[in-house]
């Protein structure tokens, strides 16, 4: 990592930092995004929480909601202009079995075309897609910040760390957190939202 990429990561807090890494290692391997964009991509998620650092209200949510908005936000921004050149005219003709290098394999062209292009012809709508997730981010916001304080951090942490690295940061058994996951799981069901549990 570059010294002025830890230099921006260095001015938030670890959450936000662990959280951007997550959404980065998330954008890698899709839509185009290589390893080699990674240095960009944390920049680019740094920066843009540093600009939007100012809008913070403690008092509409904790500050770890307000990161979780900017950098979901700033992820479904990053694909939407990824998926927007990569539909450009200008960027390449040829037939949807050719072959490209894609990440640093060979595949067809055609299966470098997104999901949300492949439907577009079957009278699926890519931009309700869009905004259902949008919605559906939002949903999942307003949950986690009504949880208690203590599930509150468990399901921050779980956005980012696997179980394992969770139960450890917290200094509990790997098996005690399932009690953790439970609870969040009733919470999240009476939201409506158990699939994302």
């Amino acid at each position: 990592m570059s010294s002025k990429t830890q230099h921006y990561l260095d001015a938030i807090d670890p959450f936000a930092s662990r959280f951007i890494r997550g959404k980065v290692r998330q954008l890698i391997g899709q839509r185009g995004f290589a390893a080699n964009d990674r240095e960009d991509l944390l920049q680019d998620f740094a920066v843009d929480l540093i600009h939007r650092k100012t809008q913070f209200d403690p008092n509409a949510a904790t500050w770890e909601a307000f990161v979780i908005v900017v950098c979901e936000n700033r992820f479904a921004a990053l694909i939407q202009h990824r998926l927007r050149s990569m539909r450009d005219p200008k960027r390449l003709d040829g037939s949807l079995n050719q072959l490209v290098e894609d990440d640093g394999r060979v595949v067809s062209f055609g299966d470098t075309i997104p999901e949300s292009q492949r439907t577009a012809r079957s009278g699926d709508d890519p931009a309700q897609a869009d905004v259902e997730h949008s919605d559906c981010r939002l949903d999942v916001t307003e949950v986690v910040t009504s949880l208690p304080p203590d599930l509150r951090e468990v399901s921050e942490q779980l956005m980012v760390e696997s179980i394992t690295e969770t139960a450890k940061a917290r200094g509990v058994q790997r098996p005690s957190m399932y009690y953790s996951i439970k609870a969040l799981r009733k919470h999240f069901a009476a939201a409506g939202l158990q699939i994302y549990v």
